[in-house]
């Protein structure tokens, strides 16, 4: 899997920040409906809930009891709600109940389901009453929803606690029109797995830089009430202040903070676009944890970032999603739980620099959770400097399940010395026998690097740097290195067709890709910058990955005079890649 912090589809540049969003609800004794008639959350959830996120369905299949021929199972997992299952009901009809059963081929801890009905107009067939049921090997099978969906073409979502499955089931009792029709059908389903849990909102502080105010009130409170019916909103009735509009939140101590999720408000005036969130531990000097742009629909919109032990969060919101106008809202903003990643770990390195009285340079600075001190190798000792590589090794004293890891570098400021370019990250479970998980090279600048990986079981995470990304020195230095870990783990179940790698961490946004035919090397570029685009100056950031050695090296192609951002691509009969356009619409270059 190619992974990076930032990631393209196509020509549009999107930060990938996930989308989930804590909602509060208090539940009575089953499942039930909520305003919306197409949200259901089982009795036995914590009060402070996250809305999970779809896993990829690439690889799954699917089977039913029944179905038409014509309207398959396999028509659930093809992305769009204009084809469907459908049961049969010619030249015989199948009577209820129905079932469908998903493959996912993988286990993976999931929280949710999510059903489409079909999208043609017609209510023949909607679900009414009905069960999901979970299993890791379809023989022994476990309820963990049930309930009555509405006869309409809404998406119909359910969510439950965390629990590892391979297999989920749903089970059709009823059709949702009442006419007693044997038949069911369903256009799509997904299946959901959520992030950490969030913190109590409980004596939480919150202001705003603006509110609206009465009759139309809409306070800074109302995005943590638990309602997502309600929902704080800068002033619209009268004046309307510009951007940027901030929104504070006071935990009352300090906490350990690993994300925030953000609800947008009922209508959609207000969505936030692009956005800042910064720390700190006195609401006078902020710092910048992560920043990115959410896309303008109703959907809940998350971030998470290594866990940052402080009292106070603000949300800075810079545009509106839609350009509709000034203002800034939200139905619900939580604070993801971070203190698994706040556990008192303990870490080893290969050096340190610890005979500079002006300097610190301990490897216990990269987990102390502060930005301005940090780890960095021995470098006072002119005649004995440690070379590359360098590894910083985590334990985590227990197992857990890691699921990435974020790397802030040195924070001095005008001083990247250290900061680390190619590298390698590894999972263990007996400090002996490693697992790579993830690799690549880093971008040479101080902004924080997150990666992802699938969830995989172990105590130690060991970061080697390979090299220093601005090739100044033999050093390696960190602020701070974090793992990230999810509560739960499952095991992945054998694949007979292959199964995805370790990631790959790009020093760039590759908006274009092509592959070398006689090097079987990746090539990627993003743009004259390595992720922002615009000015046509006739530079391209570049990378190649080589499958064979793992190693991603990046350059800076001017000698054509052709930023190729957004290009088109071709090859020509002798195997030689052929760009034509982009930011310098009348330029092609070759690359041999």
């Amino acid at each position: 899997m190619l992974g990076n912090s930032s990631h393209v589809v196509l020509c549009l540049i999107a930060y990938l920040v996930g989308t989930a969003v804590s909602l509060t609800h208090r539940l009575p004794s089953r499942d039930v409906r909520t305003g919306t008639g197409n949200e259901y959350f089982l009795s036995t959830l914590p009060v402070a809930f996250i809305a999970p996120t779809q896993l990829d369905r690439a690889g799954w299949t699917v089977t039913a009891n029944s179905f038409q021929p014509g309207s398959e199972p396999r028509n659930v997992l093809d992305r769009t709600g204009a084809t469907w299952w459908e049961t049969q009901f010619s030249p015989t009809v199948v009577p209820l109940p129905h079932n469908i059963v998903i493959d996912m081929k993988n286990s993976y801890v999931i929280n949710g389901f999510r059903m489409l009905p079909r999208q043609d107009g017609s209510p023949s067939g909607n679900i009414g009453q009905h069960t999901i049921d979970v299993s890791l090997d379809s023989k022994t099978w476990t309820r963990v929803a049930s309930g009555t969906y509405a006869n309409d073409q809404a998406r119909k979502t359910t969510y439950f606690q965390n629990v590892p499955a391979r297999y989920v089931r749903l089970t059709a009792q009823s059709t949702a029109e009442g006419r007693g029709y044997q038949y069911v059908t369903v256009g799509e389903i997904n299946v959901l797995s959520g992030p950490d849990p969030t913190l109590p909102r409980d004596n939480w502080k919150v202001t705003a830089d603006s509110e609206n105010p009465l009759p139309n009130q809409h306070r800074a409170v109302e995005a943590t009430d638990g309602a997502p019916t309600t929902y704080w909103s800068t002033q619209f009735d009268g004046s309307s202040p510009g951007f940027p509009h901030t929104f504070t939140i006071d935990q009352g101590s300090a906490k350990a903070v690993s994300g925030l999720s953000y609800l947008g408000p009922p209508t959609s005036n207000g969505r936030i676009g692009q956005y800042t969130i910064h720390k700190s531990t006195d609401a006078s000097t902020w710092t910048l944890v992560t920043s990115g742009t959410w896309t303008d629909d109703a959907e809940p919109k998350s971030t998470e970032f290594g866990a940052v032990t402080v009292q106070y969060i603000r949300l800075t919101a810079l545009s509106e999603a839609g350009n509709r106008g000034p203002w800034a809202a939200a139905a619900e903003i939580n604070l993801f739980d971070g203190s698994r990643q706040a556990t008192d770990f303990s870490v080893s390195v290969d050096s340190q620099e610890t005979t500079v009285p002006t300097e610190d340079g301990r490897a216990n600075n990269a987990l102390d959770g502060d930005p301005t001190t940090f780890w960095t190798t021995q470098w006072a000792n002119t005649n004995n400097v440690p070379r590359y590589p360098h590894f910083f090794r985590i334990d985590m004293k227990v197992p857990y399940s890691v699921k990435g890891l974020s790397y802030l570098p040195r924070q001095t400021p005008g001083n990247r010395q250290g900061n680390i370019g190619q590298h390698l990250i590894e999972v263990s479970l007996d400090g002996a026998s490693w697992t790579p998980v993830a690799r690549g090279t880093w971008q040479d600048d101080q902004l924080m690097k997150v990666v992802h990986w699938q969830g995989v079981l172990g105590r130690y995470l060991r970061l080697t740097a390979l090299t220093e990304a601005g090739n100044r020195g033999p050093w390696a230095a960190a602020a701070e290195i974090k793992p990230l870990i999810q509560s739960t783990y499952s095991a992945p179940a054998p694949e007979s067709q292959g199964r995805w790698g370790e990631t790959i961490d790009f020093p760039l946004v590759p908006v274009a890709v092509a592959l070398v035919p006689a090097t079987s090397e990746v090539l990627v570029w993003s743009a004259w910058n390595a992720d922002n685009y615009g000015g046509g100056n006739g530079r391209t950031v570049t990378a190649i990955y080589n499958p064979s050695t793992g190693i991603v090296t990046q350059s800076v192609v001017t000698n054509t005079q052709h930023d190729m951002f957004c290009p088109g691509i071709s090859m020509s009969k002798t195997g030689l890649i052929v760009v034509s356009g982009g930011t310098n619409a009348e330029k092609t270059s070759i690359y041999k």
